[in-house]
């Protein structure tokens, strides 16, 4: 088990009664949840749990339809545009399926927000990006392009382009999806060593559960809309709820 330290005991991220519908799709129904400063906390549940939906929710892509989130103690659904803006330059996102873009080098890719938000010059830009793809193990490959890589590759260049602009949240939306055992674990080592070496707190979002197990300090599981567990990975383990059972286990709910 992966201890927090003590003193890292600020709840950095609030979500409080939230609520989210897509037509006649209930995804969240009053979900509560602390995140807090300098831990990696796992979000686990089926396809179609709303995972992905609350991740959207913590950097503002979604408004809740009830409840909130509170960022440092801001809440998400009231904030004006340049302090929305601000506050998602905290963040850095590893999409689940990498999300280069093609037509862009590897260095354009990586340096894309230094690009964009500090107008910075490619002599600028190279020595971050070369740091920053030396700490996930893909040093020299700054000219090639998204096509040249192999899928573990790409997740690694997307790693590094969520660490380009220093953030102090790393989101991690299904970061072993796609992945053969041995590449995720390696993106596993990955999440951890950053972890340490960049202080950051991790929020990863994820159905395999060796992964979950791997990285996380704590985990949070939703069902049906809500948080029916939030503990440790030693208390998961032992759960007698049937739901959280049947999914750690890999159980389908239909009998064959």
């Amino acid at each position: 088990m992966h201890k927090m330290n003590s003193s890292s005991k600020n709840v950095l991220i609030k979500v409080s009664d939230l609520y989210r519908n897509f037509e006649d799709n209930s995804v969240l129904q009053g979900v509560n949840l602390n995140i807090y400063e300098g831990e990696t906390l796992v979000i686990i549940g089926g396809s179609g749990s709303g995972k992905s939906v609350l991740l959207k929710h913590l950097i503002g892509l979604l408004k809740p339809e009830k409840g909130e989130v509170e960022v440092e103690g801001i809440k998400m659904s009231s904030v004006k545009q340049k302090d929305l803006f601000r506050i998602r330059r905290k963040f850095g996102m590893l999409f689940q399926g990498a999300a280069l873009f093609d037509s862009l080098t590897v260095w354009e890719n990586v340096g894309l927000g230094l690009i964009e938000h500090e107008n910075m010059k490619k002599k600028e830009i190279l020595p971050i990006v070369k740091e920053k793809l030396a700490m996930v193990g893909m040093s020299g490959i700054e000219e090639l392009k998204p096509a040249e890589l192999s899928g573990g590759m790409k997740k690694r260049v997307g790693l590094a382009r969520a660490i380009a602009m220093n953030p102090e949240i790393i989101l991690y939306d299904e970061p072993t999806t796609g992945l053969d055992p041995i590449m995720s674990d390696v993106i596993n080592k990955l999440i951890r060593k950053l972890q340490k070496t960049l202080n950051v707190t991790s929020i990863v979002v994820t159905h395999d559960m060796k992964s979950a197990y791997h990285v996380g300090d704590r985990m949070a599981m939703l069902y049906e809309g809500k948080i029916i567990f939030d503990g440790s990975i030693e208390n998961i383990k032992t759960s007698e709820n049937p739901f959280i059972r049947d999914f750690i286990e890999g159980k389908s709910e239909e009998e064959i």
